[in-house]
């Protein structure tokens, strides 16, 4: 009969029924666990068999203490030959067990148990139960009530803490409680029959007790493995993307288990020691610290980093002095605890920085007065005491200047480190100073930024030929670690008298004119001339007219629409901003949004533009987000969360419909603030996309600890996939969507503009595609009229 009785006409019987049929289904599901895998039953089996032998000397002992016990208590009223056997064969059994107990110490915990050992120890415990059961029998017919009361209390007990012991293996414990309950049953009626049938009843009914005991407890260990196996799965995978994505970002990623050994550890951190990972592996993270820490300062500071570790809460930029392989270092440790779904405690999960440089930096003394302290070369104070004593030494100064920005530092120096960074700053110094003419001084103004200026006036192809000569120097590769390295520079030149009889006016032209070689292609040189002041002071006019805009309700917002790939649905629009100027027609932001920055008239523009997409938003179906931009300078303003929040209530607009999307530059300054923000937003139900991802800041410590919901992958990747070579661009966006799959994050890939590229992004595993195959940036209106006319198969 394989179906449970109905509840309509309930009898006793229905009820037993129900009672058999449940114990039946349930100890089926604890014998067997839901996993189909058969290593992973395996697995689960040989964990509850070293379950039960972890507790074996606590029960053994106490099984030949009890039969001691009865030995003694009935030595005078019991055959010697029958007590002498029993408890021989009883402390037998206790032997073996504690002998199985001992070698599983020396075990991993994690190693398969050989087969049939589950059932073998079954057996043993079977016999013990049965030993007990008959002798318990046999001298409850010899015994007075007194000695009938020992017997029953032990009995009981014996019951009772074995079910609860064996409960691990639930065939043992079923096999323990029912061999212990059938004695009973069969016992007392021999000795009583027709008496005491209500102990019977109560036997039984305390027999069910024990078995579901053991039913329960087997289930809640079989789901906790079930769990611990998932969480350890899942921490591989993650390790194993993370060490993967690793190998693009300065940091050091480690990662120990419970015990504090290091396991999944990095590539670069294995370099810095001079050791191979294999050799890591396993090792002590604080041992290994602690090697390093030779002076007195690095092992006091040890202690703090060691309590700590001692300590399952995170902590950041934990900075320790210490020495490798002869040379004296700063390492940033930055840690956070890794638990189970129960709040167990299983390791640390963190990243190591080199900050070496930085700290001798803040150690030094004050930056030498006409020195530069990186690169050697003179600083900014040196290049104006050269330029005041070129114009003081005539009235009429003869002076060339060249003004430099490398064009691609940014990208190297936020991908590969500061350290990297410094040492093509390092570079780019010997490079210059190598290939400058006589009576010239080669300075570093700050950042990126190089200046050559000359005590004598260079003709323009002179000039010209100079500036090339530099460049074609500069894009000699350079290399470090694996990477090849190419410098990119612009250089803006200005001269005297042609172009000024200033100073102050000279710097300014030159700066002009590199301004003019960036904004024309960069990776070039060009010289001053007038129109680019004209132009500066149409800057100036265009910042007044941004103000006035603003005021005109000039600025309008248009939407791009996000596409669920694998769907192919709306899942909603990016707002984007426009200016109707009513002199120069439409304006694309490009030309007004950086101005807008750099003036701060970012706050109210972004303002406008959360306010108007939150209204246009309303008007849409409910499923459909809107996503607005947010600029890193409104992150500077404390009441960016309250004017978001405005913004909503006043519009009516459900906060699960709003996406705040946010550059990586944004996490450069103020990374606390931005974070408590994000995860204010978050709480209330606003979505936090991170734009760009993989031209900006791109550190892991951040990317595992920003509060996000989706990465937004930049078009230029789509861009190189068009390419005949096309291998690491598509590497690299796989590992990013790969990345986000494993940290719970949707991705959106930007720029798409064939349907070829869905089906690449699609299979790639990407959430959403954003780009002009669906449709260009349109008017709220339009907008409407997409939605209403959206197909599916677009």
């Amino acid at each position: 009969m394989n179906r449970e009785p109905t509840s309509s006409n309930p009898s006793f019987f229905n009820l037993l029924y129900s009672v058999y049929f449940w114990f039946i289904k349930n100890i089926k599901s604890s014998i067997n666990t839901n996993s189909s895998n058969r290593d992973t039953y395996k697995a689960f089996k040989s964990r509850q068999y070293y379950a039960i032998l972890q507790q074996m000397p606590f029960s053994s002992t106490g099984n030949m203490l009890t039969s001691l016990l009865l030995t003694l208590f009935f030595w005078n009223d019991v055959n010697h030959y029958v007590l002498i056997s029993w408890i021989s064969a009883l402390w037998c059994i206790a032997i073996i067990n504690i002998i199985l107990w001992h070698k599983s110490k020396s075990i991993e915990k994690n190693t398969l148990i050989k087969k049939h050992a589950a059932e073998w120890l079954t057996v043993i415990l079977s016999l013990a139960a049965i030993l007990h059961i008959t002798m318990a029998n046999y001298l409850f017919g010899l015994s007075d009530e007194q000695g009938r009361l020992l017997i029953i209390c032990i009995i009981i007990s014996f019951a009772s803490v074995g079910a609860w012991m064996f409960s691990f293996l639930p065939i043992a414990g079923l096999a323990w409680v029912g061999i212990f309950t059938l004695g009973l049953l069969i016992g007392i009626p021999y000795h009583f029959w027709g008496h005491y049938w209500y102990f019977a009843l109560i036997v039984t009914f305390f027999g069910l007790i024990l078995a579901s005991t053991v039913i329960v407890f087997s289930r809640m260990f079989l789901s906790n493995l079930e769990a611990e196996t998932k969480i350890e799965h899942q921490r591989q995978v993650v390790g194993m993307l993370l060490n993967d994505f690793e190998k693009n970002a300065s940091d050091w990623l480690w990662e120990t288990d419970e015990k504090g050994n290091l396991q999944h550890t990095s590539l670069h951190l294995a370099k810095a020691l001079n050791v191979t990972i294999q050799e890591l592996e396993g090792k002590n993270f604080s041992s290994i610290i602690f090697s390093l820490c030779k002076s007195a300062t690095s092992k006091e500071l040890f202690q703090d980093l060691n309590t700590k570790l001692c300590t399952p809460l995170p902590f950041k930029n934990m900075q320790i002095p210490v020495e490798v392989a002869k040379c004296h270092k700063w390492w940033a440790i930055t840690a956070k605890p890794l638990v189970n779904f129960n709040g167990l405690f299983l390791g640390w999960r963190g990243v190591i920085s080199d900050i070496t440089e930085i700290k001798l930096r803040e150690q030094e003394m004050e930056f030498l007065a006409n020195a530069d302290p990186l690169t050697g070369l003179a600083n900014r104070h040196k290049f104006n005491q050269f330029i005041k004593q070129v114009f003081e030494k005539k009235a009429s100064a003869n002076c060339t200047l060249f003004l430099m920005d490398l064009d691609n530092f940014k990208i190297i120096n936020d991908s590969l480190g500061h350290i990297v960074g410094d040492k093509l700053l390092q570079e780019m110094a010997k490079r210059l100073s190598a290939a400058i003419k006589p009576n010239g001084l080669v300075a570093r103004l700050g950042g990126d930024e190089f200046a050559i200026v000359y005590q004598y006036t260079l003709d323009k192809t002179s000039a010209q030929e100079h500036a090339e000569q530099i460049l074609d120097t500069l894009k000699k590769p350079w290399y470090v670690h694996e990477y090849k390295i190419e410098m990119y520079a612009s250089i803006g030149i200005a001269s005297t008298p042609k172009d000024t009889m200033t100073a102050h006016d000279l710097f300014k032209f030159a700066d002009m004119a590199l301004y003019s070689a960036k904004e024309t292609g960069k990776s070039k040189c060009s010289f001053f001339e007038q129109y680019m002041e004209e132009n500066g002071k149409s800057k100036l006019a265009l910042l007044s007219d941004i103000k006035k805009g603003l005021i005109n309700n000039e600025f309008t917002i248009y939407y791009q629409p996000q596409v669920n790939l694998k769907s192919g649905s709306l899942n909603g629009f990016e707002a984007l901003v426009r200016w109707n100027h009513p002199i120069k027609g439409t304006i694309a932001p490009d030309t007004f949004i950086p101005l807008a920055e750099e003036s701060g008239l970012i706050n109210k523009l972004g303002q406008f533009i959360l306010n108007q997409a939150c209204k246009d938003a309303t008007s849409w179906p409910k499923h459909l987000k809107v996503s607005v931009n947010v600029s890193a300078l409104q992150f500077t303003k404390n009441t960016l969360v309250e004017d978001i929040f405005n913004a909503l209530k006043s519009s009516n607009l459900a906060s699960e419909q709003l996406e705040i999307e946010l550059t990586e530059s944004v996490m450069i300054n103020n990374y606390e603030y931005v974070v408590k923000v994000l995860n204010n937003l978050r709480e209330r139900g606003v979505k936090v996309a991170l734009d760009d991802f993989g031209t900006g800041y791109s550190s892991l410590s951040y990317l595992q600890e920003i509060p996000l919901d989706k990465l937004k992958i930049d078009r230029s990747f789509v861009e190189k996939l068009n390419v005949v070579d096309n291998t690491q661009a598509t590497a690299i966006v796989k590992s990013i969507i790969s990345l986000a799959q494993a940290l719970n994050f949707e991705t959106t890939i930007e720029g798409i503009e064939s349907a070829n590229q869905i089906a690449i992004f699609k299979g790639m595993g990407s959430t959403y595609g954003q780009g002009y195959y669906y449709s260009k940036p349109i008017d709220s209106a339009s907008t409407i009229s997409l939605i209403n006319n959206w197909n599916n198969k677009l």
